[in-house]
């Protein structure tokens, strides 16, 4: 097997120059020569195989110049020598009643992100073809970061005799965990250098010292190369193919589908290499039935999904999703020269286009191609807080935000297709990774958190019962939508809605369902047990109500500090605790009868009562802008939400912002009780890892070994750059000699104020 360049040069490279070179001279991508097939007989013995077995299995189709003894000693050594916490690559059911959608956990390794997946092996791979070559140089690797490749690439060259390693990160575009693993990484051949922009200006640099002849001939005259760990490298790539397989392998083996079952997949992604990794396992022959690609409000791919024009002339958004911030996805090069039938010299001039431009329109036969294997959607950030919440109210699943991502397009991709195909959703991080953000999601009514390098805070969530195809009756009925113009009025009425009680006084669970309602559930699940029997002519048996006596239980421990246990059951009683008076008998409103909230500012909700439950009807909130929650503000709303048993049905609330807070008499709640131990939390530790322990005990989760250690290695020194200063920082440390502590921008003392970057001085 030979690769090639998408950019038309006629050299032909084996697979170890492929992953040494990490890039064609032409700046192209290197790509097989042909794609291979598995066929049956290789399939079954994928089903009987481990996982490292597995991902030997599928590099003796591409890697044909190494052995396979050498591929399964590369692969052992990379999964099976304690880097990963159990299996690599875990497949979990969602829903231990539905057989039709499953996770696969990629984040088990040392970074917690799966990036582990693949920059465990190259290491290994890169070694072994540098002595196959017999190259006699040490290869420098570089990388640009979004978040997760580079603390994977530092983690898997750290110590490696023969490379050295430097990694480029966005200052102020990664998560505060993210920084600190890597600025935490030790090893004496490893450096990181923060650079003031984005992902896509880190990245663009890098490629620049790729194409840097007089550097390249430099370093070759001191014994280096350059190589690179992103997936442009076709060794990061090939070994990302392997999971998909694995996850097929796993479910036949299982008995949990049928030979030939076409099998969804759900692929958070931003540079296009996970979801690229997915179409060549297609193309291998794995029964794939569509790719769905989700984005974060950085949309560049889903658009161009929907139009076939890729446009980065846009806003760039940090959101809490970094490692999807991206806005050049340099792998979506290899697809297009695959579906122009490999038109070296149409993908040459698209990407000089973004080069010069920032556009390029692929034309209708391409997008029809595209649009044949691929669904795109995008969510942004309050999307995304939703769905981290819905998804553990229904599963008890805690999900990162890349993963949510893939969750929110899914079920919207699910209502409008349905499609009853199994579906694995691809998780690519752990969520103690985003732990800040994580807990914002599931503890919905905590005061939002200062924001971070321009980051946009989840908007005030709203309970699981307003689900859009409620809201949506309000369009359908032609009433229009009207943006939010008051803050207090708008969070008040949120959670007037969400904070119902049933006959016993306790609050109405967030997890009811409509009778009617047909909406799509996660886990294989259609429809709720009543929609099913209600179609069928039968009576649904009534559900039981939730325990007042088992609540007040687990209040009372959750306020004496208990730790452990099912933060969906803790999260949902902070977030309704608000207020003494209870509802009696009398006061509950009967079946069909309506309400209307009028907020000071204008904006109305339109309820009505079905079973125990309240509905909305009408919101002209829906599209409200994010709105931090003061503890005034919830106090208020608390209160007027605790009048609504002494208030007739159909009457208006109105909120009166002139009402003295403090004069409302409200007894301590869990919330209250929860915020107190996490500032204490805060306090006692560095706030770096707070909000990571506070999260394992919020959720009852054990931290990921990949984080439990982060503040016991010391830190690196801290280089800030911009990015036209890549190159120099590259000769400083690899021609130069220069240490890290000498290129610090970091003052020693506080006390020492700022210092000029260090290199304004040379």
């Amino acid at each position: 097997m030979h690769y090639i360049s998408t950019r038309g040069d006629t050299s032909r490279f084996t697979a170890a120059e492929a992953i040494c070179l990490g890039q064609a001279p032409d700046g192209g991508l290197l790509v097989p020569e042909s794609i291979p097939h598995l066929d049956a007989a290789e399939l079954e013995k994928l089903r009987e195989s481990g996982y490292s077995d597995r991902v030997a299995l599928i590099l003796e189709k591409y890697l044909t110049d190494f052995s396979s003894d050498e591929l399964h000693e590369a692969c052992r050594a990379a999964y099976d020598s304690g880097s990963f916490d159990g299996e690599p690559a875990p497949l979990r059911r969602i829903n231990p009643y539905g057989r039709r959608s499953w996770l696969l956990e990629l984040w088990h390794g040392p970074t917690a992100a799966f990036k582990d997946m693949a920059l465990q092996l190259l290491p290994q791979l890169m070694v072994r073809a540098a002595r196959k070559l017999g190259l006699g140089r040490e290869l420098c690797i570089l990388a640009a970061t979004s978040g997760d490749t580079g603390k994977a690439a530092l983690e898997g060259f750290r110590d490696v005799p023969g490379t050295s390693c430097i990694v480029f990160y966005p200052a102020e575009g990664v998560s505060p965990a993210q920084e600190l693993q890597m600025r935490t990484t030790p090893g004496e051949t490893v450096a990181v250098v923060a650079v003031e922009g984005s992902f896509d200006d880190a990245q663009r640099g890098v490629k620049e010292l790729f194409a840097n002849q007089e550097l390249a001939a430099e370093l070759a005259a001191r014994g280096r190369m350059l190589s690179s760990a992103n997936s442009i490298n076709w060794g990061r790539l090939v070994a990302q193919i392997a999971y998909y397989w694995s996850s097929y392998a796993e479910l036949l083996q299982r008995g949990e589908i049928t030979p030939d079952e076409a099998v969804n997949f759900v692929v958070p992604t931003g540079n296009f290499g996970n979801i690229l990794a997915a179409w060549y396992a297609r193309e291998m022959g794995l029964p794939v039935g569509r790719l769905v690609l989700a984005s974060n409000r950085n949309k560049v791919l889903s658009d161009f999904l929907g139009s076939g024009v890729y446009d980065r002339r846009r806003e760039f958004h940090t959101t809490i999703a970094p490692s999807m911030d991206i806005l050049v996805s340099s792998n979506l090069e290899r697809l297009l020269f695959e579906l122009t039938g490999r038109d070296a010299g149409r993908v040459a001039g698209w990407m000089q286009s973004l080069a010069e431009e920032g556009v390029y329109e692929v034309g209708p036969g391409v997008l029809e191609r595209l649009q044949r294997l691929f669904v795109g959607g995008h969510a942004d950030d309050a999307a995304i807080a939703r769905t981290i919440r819905d998804v553990y109210d229904e599963t008890d699943l805690v999900i990162d935000p890349h993963t949510a991502v893939g969750f929110n397009v899914y079920e919207r991709y699910l209502r409008r297709s349905q499609d009853e195909a199994p579906v694995v959703f691809v998780s690519t991080a752990s969520p103690f990774k985003f732990a800040e953000d994580v807990m914002n999601a599931l503890t919905t009514s905590r005061p939002q958190a200062p924001q971070r390098g321009g980051r946009e805070r989840p908007e005030e969530g709203r309970s699981g019962r307003l689900r859009r195809d409620e809201r949506r009756r309000g369009d359908e009925r032609g009433e229009g939508r009207r943006a939010s113009a008051g803050r207090r009025g708008q969070t008040a009425a949120r959670r007037v809605v969400s904070g119902f009680r049933d006959a016993d006084g306790a609050m109405i669970a967030d997890q009811k369902e409509s009778e009617t309602q047909t909406r799509s559930r996660r886990g294989g699940r259609r429809r709720s047990g009543r929609q099913r029997t209600a179609e069928q002519g039968e009576t649904a048996p009534p559900r039981p109500k939730k325990s007042v006596e088992k609540s007040a239980a687990k209040t009372e421990a959750v306020g004496d500090g208990a730790r452990g246990g099912s933060s969906r059951r803790r999260g949902r009683g902070r977030r309704r605790s608000g207020g003494s008076r209870r509802s009696s008998d009398s006061e509950r409103r009967s079946e069909g009868q309506t309400m209307a909230l009028a907020m000071s500012s204008g904006e109305r909700l339109e309820l009505e009562m079905r079973g125990d439950e309240m509905h909305v009807v009408y919101d002209s909130l829906q599209d409200a802008g994010n709105a931090p929650v003061s503890s005034e503000a919830r106090r208020t709303e608390e209160f007027f939400a605790d009048q609504r048993g002494e208030t007739l049905p159909g009457a208006v609330y109105e909120v009166d912002e002139s009402i003295d807070p403090d004069t409302i008499e409200l007894p301590e709640t869990d919330l209250d009780r929860m915020l107190a131990e996490y500032a204490a939390l805060a306090r006692e530790k560095k706030p770096d890892l707070a909000p990571i322990e506070a999260l394992a005990d919020e959720s009852g989760m054990a931290v990921p070994f990949g984080l439990d250690r982060l503040e016991l290695r010391g830190r690196r020194p801290y280089i800030r750059i911009r990015p036209d200063e890549m190159e120099r920082v590259v000769r400083a440390l690899l021609l130069e000699g220069k240490s890290e502590e000498e290129l610090s921008t970091e003052p020693p003392q506080e006390e020492a104020g700022e210092l000029e970057p260090w290199i304004t001085s040379l």
